[in-house]
């Protein structure tokens, strides 16, 4: 069966480019943005956290210097307008009227499988998940600190709701991690198995008020269904990685014996925290130190700098002050925090697309001690070719770069006032400039280019 759609319009009856006075669906949906905060705040912090908001939203990323001093010191009634058209003109938008087509959706659609009641329910991830007539198996996945942290209970409901519960809900032991544990029940059973690198156990529900828990040992598993031993032994279970221990943020650990400079506290930021005589790559365009850092650009580009390749970026911090430095960060994500951009040659600055996969960031607490590096982000920056159809990606790129000369810079923004304590670092850095070389995009060789070698011809 295929499935084919309609053109979805883009478009509000405005089928010309809007001029400058006009309006459109952008510049509407901007505005729209922008009169929930109404009424306009006065002090200057409100109105960049404002316009951060607005801009992470809108965008991903936040907004230049030169459109957030702007809207900070534009005192006029028309303040916000102001800043809608500045948000609508910003480099890197094109704004697209018209109408898209999807493509053909082709599925089968299958006989129903006559042995489906009989084979068990497994699952390995969180869920709301039903065992029996008003029993539910809960499972929640949360981090906390450094841990991913499982947690699981079998909920039972009343048949009345204005009545108390049969019992109450029986909490369930999950180790860490992702992959670490799979349960697994008949349908209209009364038990629910847990296997996990700890070994196998049973949950026997059939008492809400008397749960009862079963460790199951190597010389009993026969005692286990078939149906389940098959389901659970096909579910690959990783090993849950041991919890790191983090020293506070305030403290230093003593220095060693012979001296040497203590170790740096351990957060998301460990694996490339050295002092800076230690540091394992060359950085040459270090950017001005600001409140006690400064951010450096690395680019391995192992295939060159062409269209349709992608280049590794990598941006340290540094922090050459003379104490330590708290801030937010997100080492992991190159799809928030992070803008990158290429000047050309005309001094025009393009803009790379952030990520456009919406995944909830949430910021680690970092301390870079003094004299210290470590590395904020790395990335893949894809420069795409025209053919690409990439629908979703996490790191930036530059879909319409044409070749020639370019200075590429990047903004670090993670450690932003409204994921920021008190006393931690606050704003953005900026690095040096780097220059390259862009060129043309160059298509694969077919795979069968060259002619296959001949071959007796059978008689």
């Amino acid at each position: 069966m295929t499935v084919l759609t309609a053109p979805i319009p883009f478009y509000d009856g405005i089928e010309k480019p809007q001029t400058e006075d006009e309006s459109g669906w952008w510049l509407d949906l901007i505005r729209a943005r922008l009169s929930r905060y109404e009424p306009l705040p006065d002090d200057a912090e409100e109105r960049k956290l404002l316009l951060y908001r607005v801009a992470m939203e809108l965008f991903g990323n936040p907004v230049s210097s030169e459109i957030n001093d702007s809207f900070v010191n534009d005192r006029e009634p028309t303040a916000l307008d102001s800043l809608a058209k500045r948000l609508r003109d910003r480099p890197g938008t094109t704004p697209f009227t018209g109408s898209l087509v999807s493509g053909p959706t082709t599925f089968r659609v299958l006989p129903v499988d006559p042995e489906a009641a009989k084979r068990p329910r497994t699952v390995h991830n969180p869920g709301w998940y039903t065992l029996g007539e008003k029993i539910v198996l809960s499972v929640t996945r949360r981090p906390v600190g450094e841990r991913i942290a499982n947690e699981a209970s079998i909920r039972f409901f009343p048949d009345d709701p204005a009545q108390p519960a049969p019992g109450e809900p029986y909490e369930l032991k999950l180790p860490d991690g992702y992959n670490t544990w799979a349960a697994a029940w008949m349908r209209g059973g009364t038990a629910l198995w847990v296997r996990d690198n700890n070994g196998l156990r049973s949950y026997d529900f059939s008492d809400p008020k008397a749960v009862r828990e079963t460790q199951i040992d190597a010389e009993n598993a026969t005692t286990v269904p078939e149906p389940i031993r098959d389901a659970l032994n096909n579910r690959r279970i990783e090993s849950a990685a041991p919890p790191r221990t983090q020293p506070p943020a305030t403290t230093r650990p003593a220095p060693t014996e012979d001296g040497a400079a203590a170790a740096p506290p351990d957060d998301a930021l460990w694996k490339t925290k050295v002092p800076f005589r230690d540091i394992p790559v060359t950085i040459t365009n270090w950017s001005e130190q600001k409140d006690g850092l400064r951010i450096g650009l690395r680019a391995v580009a192992d295939d060159g700098w062409r269209i349709g390749r992608k280049v590794r970026i990598e941006l340290w911090l540094h922090n050459p002050s003379t104490r330590d430095v708290s801030f937010k960060s997100n080492p992991g994500r190159a799809d928030v925090g992070l803008s990158v951009i290429a000047k050309d040659s005309e001094g025009q600055d393009r803009f790379a697309e952030p990520g456009n996969v919406e995944m909830i960031a949430i910021p680690s607490a970092c301390t870079l001690p003094a004299g210290y590096v470590a590395k904020v982000k790395d990335f893949a920056l894809t420069f795409d070719a025209s053919d690409n159809e990439e629908r979703a990606w996490f790191s930036p790129k530059f879909r319409n770069l044409e070749p020639g000369r370019y200075k590429l810079r990047c903004i670090w923004s993670d450690a932003h006032p409204s994921v920021s304590a008190a006393a931690d670092w606050t704003g953005d850095l900026t690095t040096g400039e780097l220059e390259f070389t862009l060129a043309a995009y160059v298509a694969p060789e077919p795979a069968y280019s060259r002619p296959l070698p001949a071959t007796d011809t059978p008689k």
